[in-house]
């Protein structure tokens, strides 16, 4: 029995030795190719951690989780799950100088209250207007059950959020701090020579290239 312990034991000290190793000669920094004016790509730490990056123009996003290799030679990079909603309703009111229905972005940054999309389902179909320089959209007055909200640098997904019922004319959203984290789930990438083939978390398409960084 003791015998049998000693083989196991060795058996997997064997194992995790090799793993260590793969993860040691994959991890390393790996930067996106043939993209102009964009800087973006995964830092495979070789804790199994890693971190995604990407800069564009005023625009930097990031993401963060863990990876690991499968059988196939494949980096797969999952992290925490996302929140369910990007926006939250902060108020309503009734304001008598509207003719119409007023949503609002409610921000400290000048750069997110003019790049915000309000979608409303209106009585001539669907309807969408981006907010002014003060985060101000107005629509046709009438009874809203419900509006769609999305960050225009960040266009993964609009946000539904249910409306109060009553007689308000204005509603004034915030935006949640995680609208510029990118989230992974299960998202695979091909590893060879040196690079990693595959889709870009936030660019249409299925083989980008990302290139290990060799200097390090």
């Amino acid at each position: 029995m003791k015998a049998y312990l000693t083989i196991v034991l060795i058996a997997l000290s064997v194992y995790n030795a090799e793993a260590q190793s793969k993860s040691d000669s994959i991890a390393g920094e790996y930067y996106l190719t043939g993209v102009r004016e964009m800087t973006s790509g995964f830092w495979l730490k070789p804790d199994s951690s890693f971190e995604f990056f990407f800069s564009y123009g005023a625009l930097d996003r990031a993401g963060k989780g863990r990876w690991r290799l499968n059988d196939a030679k494949q980096i797969i990079l999952t992290s925490g799950p996302r929140p369910a909603a990007d926006f939250a309703l902060t108020g309503s009111s009734t304001k008598k100088e509207y003719k119409g229905v007023m949503f609002k972005i409610v921000h400290n940054n000048p750069l997110v209250q003019a790049t915000t999309i309000f979608r409303l389902q209106t009585a001539s179909g669907e309807v969408d207007q981006k907010t002014n320089s003060h985060g101000e959209a107005m629509f046709p007055a009438g009874n809203y059950d419900k509006v769609q909200v999305l960050f225009e640098l960040c266009p993964d997904r609009f946000t539904t959020i249910q409306l109060p019922k009553g007689n308000f004319n204005e509603f004034s959203f915030r935006m949640e701090d995680w609208i510029t984290e990118v989230f992974f789930d299960q998202f695979r990438l091909n590893v060879k020579d040196g690079q990693l083939t595959g889709p870009h978390p936030l660019m249409d398409g299925k083989e980008f290239v990302y290139q290990r960084n060799n200097s390090q």
